[in-house]
C-alpha cells in the first residue's frame, strides 16, 4: 500500500466518522434518576432538551434536589460519552480519529 492509498483510506474513515458523529449528536437519550424523581432528554451532543422534576422531589430540600439533578445529568453524560466512543470505534475499527473531528 502506498502513501496515497493510505491517505485516501484515512480520509474515507474520517468522513465516515464525522457522519456517524453528526448522526449520533442528533439522537436523544433519556435522563432518569432513582425513583423517577427526575426525567428528561439529552441529545448526543450533550444538550438538555427536556427536564422534568416530580412533585415528590420538590418536597425535598434544595440541597437534595440540586444533588439529584447533578447526579442524574452527570450519569447521562457518562453513558452518552461511552456510547459515542463505542459507535465511533465501530466505524474506525478502533482507531482514534477524535483529533480529526
Amino acid at each position: 500500500m502506498n502513501f496515497n492509498q493510505l491517505l485516501q483510506q484515512a480520509q474515507t474513515m474520517q468522513k465516515k466518522a464525522a457522519k456517524q458523529q453528526a448522526e449520533f449528536d442528533k439522537q436523544e437519550f433519556e435522563i432518569t434518576s432513582q425513583n423517577n424523581y427526575i426525567s428528561g432528554t439529552m441529545t448526543g451532543n450533550l444538550q438538555i432538551q427536556t427536564l422534568t422534576l416530580s412533585d415528590d422531589l420538590l418536597k425535598e430540600d434544595k440541597e437534595n434536589i440540586e444533588a439529584m439533578i447533578t447526579i442524574s445529568v452527570n450519569q447521562t453524560i457518562k453513558e452518552i460519552n461511552k456510547m459515542k466512543e463505542e459507535t465511533l470505534k465501530s466505524v474506525t475499527n478502533g482507531i482514534d480519529v477524535s483529533a480529526f473531528l
